[in-house]
């Protein structure tokens, strides 16, 4: 495998199957010829394509789309009837290829990691297929309204794809957690952009993600068998001794104090754009102009909100050295360290709060989202490589499995707390870590290399 990489900043792959990373086109499409100059249905296609796949439903604007497809605004109506209908239209693409992943799963079972890997490395060569894969998952990941009619049918379109683990009595939740890989892996690559996995070549990727999700549906077959390990019974005090020092009453938090720890709630749940700072103001009961006499600005109030919850990463236990001389202890050790870090406060909180807002962005937004990429990739580092000074000295496969890691956990996140698919969603961390643990310990011992020999 011949791997380049630049060992400062990103470390793109050198593949043939991608070209140079780019970023998605904006503005005016390109000039064509009268005779090949698409139409103006054509232009709002291509446009509100675009448009959906760096913002999801809720950020794209019709009027951007229409001033960028050089049309007028009601023509968008007359050809698609409304935004929700666009949507749909433009998002068309991944159907087809969701279907054939049901199939498989359903019908293909001792087969299917290597047959959905080729599936999805197949859509990955169509960029309308990949832009509207970006485009459903933005919405999907964009908290909204119960009312919210678009959202609730990308939410029922995603549970759909995602449940087709139910056709085999007693896999459901491994064959979910193989689906949280695959979405992990797609916000990895194509809404978090994160290197070497964003550039990865096809063949290495369709390699390993074959004999990945088969060890894990194999795994997840065999642990419908398997008896669940007896859980020790902690003993119960009845009668605990009366605490001779009682602690005072807690003090009121003050005005500033408080608007802080509403925002940390809010930002996530609703995300950065769905908190507003007038439902801040009343649910602290202040006035709202308190919030810019405190922190300045809703950027800096967000950024003040997610700062402790990221900085409990730095007393991460150090674990990469022993990964090398005990990989399946590592891997017993990381598998409940890192579902945690998604649940337990402050870190839990400021996590979700940097992922929504990351992947549901809108237009203003870059440099806010460029810190919080920055910050998810702090967490990949700290936890899994020990810090940013070891990424350089590793290769860039063995980067690559730590991101497949990455991939998992963060996939694994989303629809377990913010899709809710169950079982998956009220499964125990220790019933999830029977699942984990194996894989894990194949991609942490460099086992996964062998996957790598098609490159």
């Amino acid at each position: 495998m011949n791997l380049e990489s630049e060992r400062s900043g990103t470390r793109p792959f050198a593949s043939a199957d991608r070209g140079p990373a780019r970023d998605l086109p904006t503005g005016d499409l390109p000039a064509a010829s009268p005779a090949a100059r698409p139409t103006a249905k054509e232009r709002i296609l291509a446009v509100a394509l675009d448009e959906f796949a760096r913002y999801g439903y809720s950020g794209a604007s019709l009027r951007a789309i229409a001033s960028a497809a050089h049309i007028d605004v009601a023509l968008i109506a007359y050809y698609y009837g409304n935004k929700a209908s666009l949507y749909e239209t433009v998002t068309e693409p991944v159907s087809p290829g969701a279907n054939v992943l049901e199939d498989i799963f359903r019908n293909h079972r001792e087969n299917a990691g290597a047959m959905v890997a080729a599936v999805l490395v197949e859509l990955e060569t169509h960029e309308e297929a990949v832009k509207a894969g970006q485009a459903l998952f933005r919405t999907f990941l964009t908290p909204a309204g119960p009312d919210d009619p678009v959202h609730a049918e990308v939410r029922n379109r995603a549970a759909a794809i995602f449940s087709y683990g139910k056709a085999h009595p007693g896999t459901e939740l491994g064959d979910e957690i193989a689906a949280a890989f695959i979405v992990g892996l797609f916000l990895v690559r194509h809404l978090l952009r994160y290197e070497p996995a964003a550039s990865a070549p096809l063949p290495c990727l369709e390699a390993v993600l074959g004999v990945l999700l088969q060890r894990l549906l194999d795994e997840s077959s065999a642990y419908a068998t398997r008896p669940a390990p007896a859980d020790a019974v902690a003993p119960v005090d009845d009668d605990p001794a009366p605490d001779p020092y009682p602690a005072p009453p807690p003090r009121q938090p003050d005005t500033r104090t408080r608007i802080l720890e509403a925002a940390q709630r809010s930002f996530a749940t609703l995300g950065y754009h769905g908190t507003a700072l007038r439902a801040l103001a009343d649910e602290v009961g202040c006035n709202v102009a308190l919030i810019p006499y405190h922190f300045g600005s809703k950027a800096e109030l967000f950024r003040e909100a997610v700062a402790d919850g990221l900085a409990m990463l730095d007393v991460i236990p150090d674990l990469a050295d022993r990964r090398v001389t005990d990989p399946a202890a590592t891997a017993a050790a990381i598998a409940p360290l890192m579902l945690r870090l998604f649940t337990d406060e402050p870190q839990g909180p400021a996590l979700r709060s940097v992922i929504l807002a990351t992947v549901a962005p809108r237009p203003g937004d870059e440099e806010l989202v460029g810190e919080l990429r920055t910050a998810v990739q702090r967490v990949i580092d700290r936890v899994l490589v020990d810090g940013a000074e070891k990424v350089a000295s590793i290769s860039d496969e063995e980067l690559l499995g730590f991101h497949l890691v990455g991939a998992m956990f963060l996939g694994l996140h989303v629809l377990r707390r913010i899709v809710g698919l169950e079982p998956l969603a009220s499964a125990s961390d220790a019933e999830i870590e029977r699942l984990l643990v194996p894989l894990l310990e194949w991609l942490l011992d460099g086992s996964f290399r062998e996957a790598l020999t098609a490159c």
